[in-house]
């Protein structure tokens, strides 16, 4: 039996109009390895690329797939407020670690410490899919002498990217809120309100066995946080930071992020390690097909994840400090 024929016997999507599957690969973040077929074959951790036969069209689309992921991750900027969570499924039951070890401190001679038992927290997730879609009509091949697939595998990636922050700070945003004051305000070049008033007082709110080690927010807050003059006068030396993640000033050991996907009033500010949120990143599928009356090859790529508010009292959303 022909590869091709193994292929017609899984459990496909429907295909684009006048689309007739060309070929099928999975990328699975457990193994990070790539697999023929779609996540839908029951067999498919057996069938990767090691040691078999496969068709042109499959080599050509794991490597856009490859490519696409590649590229992707340069644009995944929220991961890094998150636990990442690989899974091979796309619904199921996942556990946080919320005491990850066991300790007792001056501990004397001949004395049986009591040790506090790792925690977890379950919860049960089912995984959103993003989807882009590449269509590359013959004509475009014949007529330009730049190559549209390489132009289009990037806008795709900066999609799937996009997706997944957009997801991961809409989640962010649903944690419970701390009032704060217009970072912004300003009279004569002196500001009303300092922003370390307000980041303290969403600190405290959380729990004290998490470290805070993030704060993200949208471009229009970090730029009324760095013309402050509470923040001028305290970081003074400091020159703004010319990429998108740096380091806090006032503010020892946190990590600032600057996305345009958060709300422009808001700052999230929590926990990473905790973690205040989880991202479930579930399998890629790629699917190749071939539209012969259109004379097209279209590339469908479908992401699996959901992003999680994992442990409520280890972030925290302030409010109003952008006008």
């Amino acid at each position: 039996m022909s590869v091709k024929q193994n292929l017609k016997t899984w459990h496909f999507p429907q295909p684009p109009k006048g689309g007739q599957l060309a070929a099928a690969i999975t990328y699975l973040p457990t193994t990070q390895e790539y697999y023929r077929g779609l996540v839908s074959n029951p067999n498919l951790a057996k069938r990767n690329f090691a040691g078999q036969d496969v068709d042109l069209e499959e080599i050509q689309l794991k490597i856009a797939l490859q490519d696409v992921l590649g590229t992707a991750q340069k644009y995944r900027s929220l991961r890094d407020i998150c636990l990442v969570a690989p899974v091979d499924k796309i619904a199921g039951r996942a556990d946080a670690e919320t005491i990850y070890v066991s300790s007792a401190e001056k501990v004397k001679e001949m004395e049986e410490p009591e040790f506090v038992k790792q925690e977890f927290t379950s919860f049960d997730y089912l995984c959103d899919k993003n989807l882009v879609e590449i269509k590359i009509a013959d004509e475009a091949k014949m007529q330009f002498g730049h190559n549209f697939l390489e132009l289009q595998k990037r806008e795709a990636a900066a999609e799937l990217a996009r997706f997944e922050n957009k997801q991961i700070a809409e989640i962010a945003e649903t944690a419970e809120t701390v009032e704060g004051h217009d970072w912004g305000d300003a009279t004569d070049g002196i500001n009303a309100n300092n922003p370390a008033v307000d980041l303290a007082a969403a600190i405290e709110e959380i729990d004290a066995k998490f470290s805070v080690d993030f704060l993200a927010a949208n471009s229009g807050v970090w730029l009324d946080y760095f013309t402050n003059s509470f923040i001028r006068g305290a970081s003074q030396g400091n020159q703004p930071p010319s990429e998108a993640s740096f380091p806090v000033p006032a503010l020892p050991g946190v990590k600032g992020i600057s996305h345009g996907s958060f709300t422009k009033t808001l700052g999230i500010i929590g926990s990473s390690v905790a973690p205040g949120l989880i991202l479930i990143d579930g399998p890629v599928e790629a699917a190749l097909y071939r539209d012969e009356l259109a004379g097209a090859w279209i590339y469908q790529l479908r992401e699996y994840l959901e992003s999680i508010l994992a442990v409520p009292d280890a972030i925290r959303a302030i409010s109003g400090i952008h006008g």
